[in-house]
């Protein structure tokens, strides 16, 4: 999920002038239009991660979008792409990966006929070919928008990658398979599952008409389409060993589980709503639910966290509860623990913070009231602590932290209060030494990062590295090579005034 923040007003000096991080090499990388997404592969095979970038140019009907690649080397990228060029007409959402099984990376596009490939040839793309025949959920591409999303996926004890096509009745994953002799592999439904889609309409009308989402009259159009497709998580649910599918969407779960043949089942062994929001909390539509999947205690069973955030400036809270998962399918109906705080601590995450094959808890915290608003507004700068919880010995985790991190925000009033800054990172190696890091916000215009250390109580040291970035916006780990090693960093700007077009890596000296 990426989260776009806008904000104005950063000097021209600030850009071109690189601070010296310890450690850390700071290199500004351009493209000729407005920044969209983010994503990275070996397109060239050469074991070096290479930046590709989704831009635009121009707006409205009348905007293109295209596609750029940076190819890294010893140095990290250069400041310009070797490679920019138009995006297919019809590609709605586009993802790197070994597609066709030749040990680099292609980029793969989905379109409403199928999906197609696009591979690498002297670092110079051939022409795409359709990959998979078959009608998908796209209508047609986005005029001003292309979309990175990670439908092709490798999954534990699969042999390939498998591709994951949404359609108007649900989801068929691909496997590729072994062509016969002299001819090229193929992809072959391995699965084709009955998912659960929610539909939401709206249509013009002469007077007032609130609609499920909250419509009002003046719309611009005749009628609107909105499906959502559930959060697609593919992890061990049922603790055979093999992977299963779980699927949800706000508090309604699913579990499609993987059979003793190797296949999947085609429809739901479990369907649960959890029904976190009260009577008054559904009708509302002022509270917010999320959910997460994940084996919290490694042993084997995958279990489930809920979370809803919701009320006003008196009276914000969030409510986490982690529901265990039970062998053979399911989670249990009652909380195994449950965190409250008043106040804003949703973005929680489960993260090995040292190393040692067990799951920390990473919970934030912002005090919400009038006096902590009127602090923020004065002093254009909201603070939140970061918790870490170890685990525990009766409940998933710790109710009391064994550290807490400071991170902090800058307030822009000059877009309608828009937050400046990233979401923590966590779990990732980005100092070089074999430790995971910690990766927080820093008032907005720069970053800090707190190196990890084994041994003790606290999961890192108590003085951090500050790694400057204008206005901190997205931030996205990248791995420097495709083997594994240090982690570098990409921070750039979606729908900014004066940096739509920048991107900043920090890479490791």
């Amino acid at each position: 999920m990426r989260v776009a923040l806008i904000w104005a007003g950063v000097t021209a000096a600030l850009i071109s002038a690189p601070p010296a991080e310890a450690g850390f090499k700071r290199q500004a990388l351009e493209v000729p239009g407005s920044v969209l997404w983010v994503t990275h592969g070996d397109l060239d095979g050469d074991g070096f991660t290479d930046l590709v970038v989704s831009y635009r140019r121009g707006s409205g009907p009348v905007a293109k979008r295209f596609l750029a690649v940076f190819f890294r080397g010893e140095d990290g990228y250069p400041a310009r792409p070797q490679l920019a060029y138009e995006a297919p007409d019809r590609a709605a959402a586009f993802d790197v990966g070994d597609a066709v099984g030749d040990a680099r990376d292609e980029l793969v596009f989905l379109t409403s006929t199928g999906v197609f490939v696009q591979p690498f040839e002297g670092r110079k793309p051939k022409p795409a070919t359709r990959l998979v025949a078959a009608p998908t959920l796209v209508s047609g591409p986005e005029a001003e928008d292309l979309i990175t999303w990670d439908f092709l996926r490798r999954f534990p004890g699969r042999p390939a990658p498998m591709l994951m096509v949404p359609g108007r009745r649900g989801l068929r994953v691909y496997e590729r398979r072994p062509g016969a002799e002299g001819k090229a592999d193929t992809f072959e439904v391995w699965a084709d599952l009955r998912l659960d889609l929610e539909s939401y309409y709206d249509a013009e009308s002469a007077t007032y008409r609130r609609s499920g989402r909250g419509g009002s009259s003046g719309r611009p159009y005749s009628f609107r389409v909105t499906t959502v497709v559930p959060n697609l998580e593919w992890v061990d649910q049922t603790g055979d060993g093999r992977v299963d599918l779980v699927t949800y969407y706000e508090d309604r779960v699913a579990l499609f589980p993987q059979r003793e043949d190797g296949t999947l089942s085609p429809t739901p062994t479990y369907r649960h709503w959890f029904k976190v929001l009260t009577p008054d909390e559904l009708a509302s539509r002022d509270v917010q639910v999320s959910a997460r999947v994940r084996d919290l205690d490694g042993d084997g069973v995958a279990d489930l966290v809920l979370g809803k955030i919701g009320g006003g400036v008196t009276t914000l809270s969030t409510e986490l509860r982690l529901h265990r998962g039970l062998k053979g399918g399911g989670f249990a109906e009652a909380p195994e623990q449950v965190f409250k705080d008043a106040g804003f601590a949703a973005l929680s995450d489960f993260v090995d913070l040292d190393g040692d094959g067990a799951l920390e808890m990473v919970h934030p915290l912002s005090e919400v009231s009038v006096m902590s608003m009127s602090r923020a507004l004065l002093s254009q700068s909201l603070s939140l602590d970061v918790r870490v919880r170890e685990r525990g010995e009766k409940g998933f985790f710790e109710p009391k932290p064994v550290q807490v991190l400071e991170t902090s925000y800058g307030l822009d009033l000059s877009v309608g209060a828009a937050i400046k800054g990233a979401a923590p990172i966590f779990g990732l190696d980005f100092t070089g030494d074999g430790v995971p890091d910690a990766l927080l916000s820093e008032g907005g215009d720069a970053l800090a990062l707190w190196a990890g250390k084994k041994g003790g109580a606290a999961r890192f040291e108590d003085t951090h590295i500050r790694l400057e970035a204008p206005g901190s916006n997205t931030t996205q780990p990248i791995p420097a090579r495709t083997n594994g090693g240090p982690t570098d960093l990409v921070v750039y700007y979606v729908a900014h005034k004066t940096l739509a077009t920048r991107l900043f890596v920090f890479i490791r000296e």
